[in-house]
């Protein structure tokens, strides 16, 4: 153990198998900077002011790190200024482009002519302004990649000199499947990436991340994760499954069954998969197949709620509405706590609707017949 308090090998310059004692801080200099005392004999001759004990290592990198951090909030504030900025010139179109119809009523026949001049005016304007942000914008990004190149922002060669082990990295995952559970998936993301810079190709890392991306509705970021995860694991089908549900959050409904069917096919039992494929054909208006697949969920698990929810809608499209009240009553007795099935993202926000159809399907008779006495009740009032 160094004086430092790090773990540091013995110097194996020249096999020279001394205890480090020096480091150099030199920025020019191109020697190994790590030296004992027989390296001193014969390197950093001309700039050996520049050489320290290992000593100074903890305060080397507590001011590097100090450096680092306020040079990072720089960046964050120029950046700050520009989304200010950009904003401004946002909300500055919104309020002179944007018009409720209220406010048209409401206007004199002056500022309605002043609005059109503008409006029609607006369209010229909203192409320099397109291209000179979509110019901008490359040009930044350009500008970033090229910084990215020159810092060599790809290579990670010192974190190869282990200072976490393995069981600590895992540890770091562990945490980030815990706030994923608990919803928290920010964070979740933000222990994961720190997790991925120690292994930048686990792929567990890669499907976790992509699980929080899609809880965050942003499905095509997710995609790209699910993407690297299945790189690795071409046959897990949660992984698969995953990727068919953002392509079905972005309507995507052809493509995302073609994912649910490479489940089926590894696992023809995947009752989830199955439904989530009914629940595509559903969104393509493809009721009557869309119903055979969901009997073939309903048969393998008729727990899923999924399937019990859209077999109702389809035999509602069917007009067989009292057999839909039963479909759609199983569902509404199911508490869902699955994240396999899409109707265990939406479960919740359909049951009032559900409740709601089912009421007004059991009563529909008597509400007619309601209506029915509120005509006539008008009819004899205007008579009179």
């Amino acid at each position: 153990m160094g004086q430092s308090g790090y773990q540091l090998k013995k110097c194996q310059q020249d096999d020279h198998n001394e205890q480090i004692e020096t480091i150099c801080y030199n920025q020019q200099c191109t020697d190994f900077r790590l030296n004992c005392s027989k390296c001193e004999e014969r390197i950093h001759q001309d700039h050996f002011n520049d050489v320290q004990r290992i000593n100074s290592l903890v305060g080397f990198i507590k001011d590097k790190n100090t450096e680092c951090q306020n040079f990072i909030s720089d960046l964050k504030t120029f950046v700050e200024i520009m989304n200010q900025s950009f904003s401004q010139l946002i909300s500055g179109i919104q309020l002179k482009y944007l018009i409720r119809e209220e406010v048209v009523k409401n206007s004199t026949l002056q500022q309605i002519n002043d609005y059109l001049k503008s409006a029609i005016g607006f369209i010229e304007y909203k192409y320099s302004i397109k291209n000179v942000v979509s110019q901008l914008t490359q040009k930044l990004t350009n500008a970033f990649n090229t910084l990215y190149e020159k810092l060599q922002l790809t290579t990670f060669n010192y974190y190869e000199i282990d200072f976490i082990s393995k069981g600590e990295s895992l540890k770091l995952q562990r945490q980030g499947v815990q706030l994923a559970e608990q919803k928290k998936y920010e964070e979740a993301i933000q222990i994961n990436d720190f997790s991925l810079k120690y292994d930048p190709k686990d792929a567990i890392s890669f499907m976790i991340k992509a699980y929080c991306l899609e809880n965050l509705k942003k499905y095509q970021d997710a995609i790209i994760w699910y993407d690297k995860a299945i790189a690795n694991y071409p046959q897990q089908k949660y992984i698969l499954n995953g990727r068919g549900v953002c392509l079905y959050w972005l309507k995507k409904f052809e493509e995302a069954m073609i994912w649910f069917e490479k489940v089926i096919a590894i696992d023809p039992k995947d009752a989830f998969s199955i439904a989530n494929k009914g629940l595509c054909l559903l969104s393509l208006n493809e009721f009557e197949n869309a119903n055979i697949w969901f009997d073939k969920a309903l048969a393998i698990n008729p727990q899923i709620s999924l399937a019990l929810r859209s077999k109702g809608e389809c035999l509602i499209q069917f007009k067989q509405y009292k057999n839909a009240i039963t479909w759609l009553d199983k569902a509404l007795a199911i508490k869902d706590n699955d994240d396999q099935a899409l109707n265990y993202k939406i479960a919740q926000e359909n049951n009032s609707i559900i409740s709601k159809l089912c009421f007004v399907m059991r009563n529909h008779q008597k509400l007619i017949q309601m209506r029915n006495i509120q005509n006539n009740k008008r009819y004899f009032v205007r008579r009179n």
